[in-house]
């Protein structure tokens, strides 16, 4: 079967939009897979790009970006009953992405964009609160975290970072543990690399925001980084 690479959406009025296969949600790749209509998903995502955020309680998790280009464009919490956190990422195209944060959003202190040329960290010490109309009414209340069109929010570019790091002190723990190289586990049949990537993922505590593949991805891009 050939391979799929995008949806072509139409409107009623004769417009189309493109999506990559890759944007779409998990349990719709799922559904046309079993339709026929395209190869099922993989197990290890092949993203160029994969979003860690981590909690004040040291929780992560993972999202593959699947694009040329990511970059944060901001980042900000919402209050109303209860407080939704709002994330777009910039990925070359007309409209970003859009991530909805339900736990905790007010307590992400770091964002990461992990690809094959480094790592972009971004600190989110920083709040600014908005308000719009009387909160007890029916308002909201605003608190960004992170805005690139604002100065007094700061990025910053390094081939690694401290939780990177940390990735990578465990995996090579893991593997020396098991006599593997990471360039020997690299080269083995999928099925057998995401068995030593669960116990990597378990260990440094990395969760899938909506798929467990785009984990084994993030591990698989840290240890191709530390062979190269």
């Amino acid at each position: 079967m050939k391979k799929l690479k995008c949806l072509v959406l139409e409107y009623e009025d004769g417009t189309q939009t493109r999506t990559d296969l890759g944007n779409v949600d998990m349990s719709v790749q799922l559904a046309l897979a079993n339709s026929g209509l395209c190869n099922s998903p993989p197990e290890i995502s092949s993203a160029n790009h994969f979003l860690i955020l981590q909690w004040q309680d040291g929780w992560q998790e993972v999202l593959a970006i699947n694009s040329d280009v990511a970059d944060l464009l901001r980042y900000y919490v919402i209050r109303r009953i209860e407080d939704r956190g709002r994330l777009t990422i910039d990925v070359g195209t007309e409209y970003p992405e859009l991530l909805i944060i339900e736990r905790l959003p007010k307590e992400i202190d770091h964002i990461l964009l992990v690809s094959n040329s480094g790592v972009k960290s971004y600190g989110l010490k920083i709040e600014l609160e908005g308000y719009e109309g009387a909160f007890e009414t029916g308002g909201k209340r605003e608190y960004i975290k992170y805005d690139s069109s604002n100065p007094q929010f700061q990025s910053e570019f390094s081939e690694t970072t401290k939780i990177i790091t940390h990735i990578e002190s465990v995996a090579v723990r893991i593997l020396d543990e098991k006599g593997l190289s990471p360039s020997e586990l690299l080269s083995l049949e999928q099925s057998h690399r995401i068995q030593e990537y669960k116990d990597i993922a378990k260990i440094a505590g990395l969760k899938g925001i909506e798929r467990q593949s785009d984990v084994y991805g993030l591990i698989e891009i840290i240890l191709k980084n530390l062979i190269n």
